[in-house]
C-alpha cells in the first residue's frame, strides 16, 4: 500500500475507535479522541478506562489494529527511505545527472515510452524525470537513466542538469503544469529548446507565448493526418514507408560556427557524395528555403532538413555541429 493510503487508515482507525469508545462509554466525542490517542501511543494517563466488558474487549481490538496500521505505515515509511538510499548509493537510482547537450523528458506515460524508444534508436542522450515510484523502478530495470522527483520543480531540473541540456520534452498533457513547466525551465536555460504535449487546442497559443518552441496536439496532429490520409493517400503511404525502410528518415541538422563546411556550397560539403544525404531545405532566420541549388553556401545558424539514410546522417550530425 501507498504511505498517503496507509496514512489514511490510522486516521480512519483513530475515528472509528473515538466513535465506539463514545458510543459504548458514553464519553464526548474529544474526550474519546484523546483516549484512542493516549491510548495507541502507550503513555496510558488513565484519565480514561472502559468499564464496561464491552469497552474493554473493544479496547483490546483496537490496541491491536491500531498498532498494526501505525506498524505498516511506519515500516513503509522507512522501508522506502532505505531502499531508496541503497539504491542511490548503488548507483541504481540517479541522484544528478552527469550529461551535456542532452534531453531531458518530463513524464513518463505513453507518448514518453515511444519518445524515449525513439531517442534510443537515435542514440541521443537523455534523461527522464519521473515522481511515480514505481514507473521509477521500471525505467531504472531497464538501464534507462531517471531522476525521481518533480520536474515543476527547479531542484528537480537542476539534478537534471537543465542548465546543460540542448531539449526539454513535456509530456504532462495538463495545460497548466506546461506553462509552468515552460516558464520555469527556459529561466534556468533560455537556450533549451522546448515542447510540450497539449490536449487543448485553445492553449496552443498560450503556450507558444510563455516561451514553448513547439506544441504538439495529438488531436490536432491526428486531425491532419487523417485529413491527409483521405485527400492525399498516396504521400501519407509514402511517408510512412519512408520512415520506416531500412533506416531512412528526416533529420535536422543545425550548423555552428566550428563547422568544417561553413561558407562552402552544398555541393563543396559532400554531403550527398560522403554521407548519401539530401538536403531537401534550409531554414535561415525564420525563411525556408526548399530545394536549394547545388552552389548555395551554408552559413553560420543555418538548419538544414536533410533526407538520408541513418547511419550518414548522424555521421554528417557529428561533423557538421
Amino acid at each position: 500500500m501507498k504511505p498517503l493510503h496507509l496514512l489514511i487508515l490510522v486516521v480512519l482507525v483513530i475515528f472509528l475507535g473515538a466513535l465506539g469508545f463514545s458510543a459504548i462509554e458514553r464519553h464526548s466525542l474529544l474526550d474519546s479522541i484523546y483516549w484512542v490517542v493516549i491510548t495507541l501511543s502507550t503513555v496510558g494517563y488513565g484519565d480514561y478506562v472502559p468499564t464496561t466488558r464491552t469497552g474493554k474487549i473493544f479496547t483490546a481490538l483496537l490496541i491491536v489494529i491500531g498498532w498494526l496500521s501505525i506498524y505498516l505505515l511506519l515500516h513503509t515509511l522507512v522501508g522506502r527511505v532505505v531502499t531508496e538510499k541503497v539504491e542511490e548509493v548503488l548507483g541504481l537510482i540517479e541522484r544528478y545527472v552527469d550529461l551535456k547537450d542532452h534531453y531531458i523528458i518530463c513524464g513518463y506515460g505513453k507518448i514518453a515510452e515511444i519518445l524515449v524508444r525513439e531517442l534510443e534508436k537515435m542514440e541521443k542522450p537523455f534523461v527522464v524525470i519521473e515522481k511515480d515510484e514505481e514507473k521509477v523502478r521500471e525505467l531504472t530495470e531497464k538501464g534507462i537513466k531517471v531522476i525521481h522527483g518533480d520536474a515543476l520543480s527547479e531542484e528537480t531540473l537542476k539534478r537534471a542538469g537543465v542548465d546543460r541540456a540542448k531539449g526539454l520534452a513535456s509530456t504532462f498533457g495538463d495545460d497548466a503544469e506546461n506553462v509552468f513547466l515552460t516558464v520555469t525551465a527556459k529561466d534556468m536555460n533560455p537556450n533549451l529548446r522546448v515542447v510540450v504535449v497539449s490536449n487543448r487546442e485553445e492553449n496552443i497559443d498560450r503556450l507558444y507565448r510563455v516561451g514553448a518552441d513547439r506544441v504538439i496536439s495529438p488531436k490536432v496532429e491526428g486531425g491532419r493526418s487523417l485529413a491527409r490520409a483521405l485527400i492525399s493517400p498516396i504521400l501519407m503511404d509514402f511517408i510512412d514507408r519512408f520512415s520506416l525502410f531500412k533506416g531512412i528518415s528526416l533529420f535536422q541538422i543545425k550548423v555552428k560556427e566550428s563547422s568544417p563546411f561553413l561558407s562552402k556550397s552544398i555541393r563543396e560539403s559532400g554531403i550527398k557524395e560522403k554521407y548519401n544525404g539530401i538536403v531537401i531545405a534550409v531554414m535561415r532566420g525564420g525563411e525556408v528555403i526548399p530545394n536549394p541549388d547545388p552552389d548555395f553556401v551554408i552559413e553560420k545558424g543555418d538548419n538544414l532538413l536533410v533526407f538520408g539514410k541513418e547511419e550518414g546522417i548522424r555521421k554528417l550530425e557529428e561533423e557538421i555541429t
